[in-house]
């Protein structure tokens, strides 16, 4: 009888394997940025990722300008996938690309008339701020850099945070993988120097 309850527990969602499908994101995002803690970050991979920082407003945009938060993983991997095929060559550079993606989102969404709805409004505001932060760390002397990246990537993981609490903005699933990503990714800036 205690058997077959906890067979019935496990399947439905509750117990240990339950919970762990519940969060397969937090797992996803754990497997994606773990590695980054066996190595310090120099100033090549700070550049890198204060360039990432812009794809972290820009899909909530392109997503609030479709209203679609079903294609929330869609846009997820078509921007990581084009960030780094942007990377691996030398002509254009990255954060051109990712700015001209994210006012592109923004004109969209305008057209739409998204700019009648405070939620398309606020990615907006996000838009400006986390990407003054990417810029300011990418003009910043290397350390002062570093400490402006690791800001801009744990205040998006509060971000990220606040919409899955509201469940708004993008899929819960992928609030809940960016603010892990982004939490830990700042824990890495800030820590690993200091340990290593």
């Amino acid at each position: 009888m205690a058997d077959r309850a906890a067979m019935s527990d496990e399947s439905s969602g509750v117990g240990p394997r339950g919970a762990l499908a519940r969060r397969w994101p937090t797992l996803l995002a754990l497997a994606v940025s773990a590695p980054g803690f066996f190595d310090q970050p120099n100033a090549e991979e700070v550049h890198a990722l204060a360039q990432a920082m812009l794809l972290l407003p820009l899909w909530y945009v392109v997503v609030g300008a479709v209203a679609r938060r079903g294609w929330t993983w869609f846009v997820v991997v078509g921007v990581t996938g084009l960030f780094v095929l942007l990377r691996m060559q030398e002509r254009v550079e990255p954060v051109l690309v990712l700015l001209a993606i994210s006012l592109t989102g923004v004109l969209w969404g305008s057209v739409r008339g998204r700019l009648a709805h405070p939620s398309f409004l606020l990615q907006i505001a996000g838009l400006v701020v986390f990407a003054a932060l990417a810029v300011a760390g990418l003009a910043s002397a290397p350390d002062l850099g570093r400490y402006l990246v690791a800001a801009g990537w744990f205040a998006h993981g509060l971000w990220d945070i606040a919409h899955y609490r509201a469940d708004a903005g993008v899929a819960r699933t992928g609030a809940e993988w960016c603010a892990v990503v982004d939490i830990v990714i700042a824990a890495q800036l800030v820590l690993l120097p200091l340990l290593i």
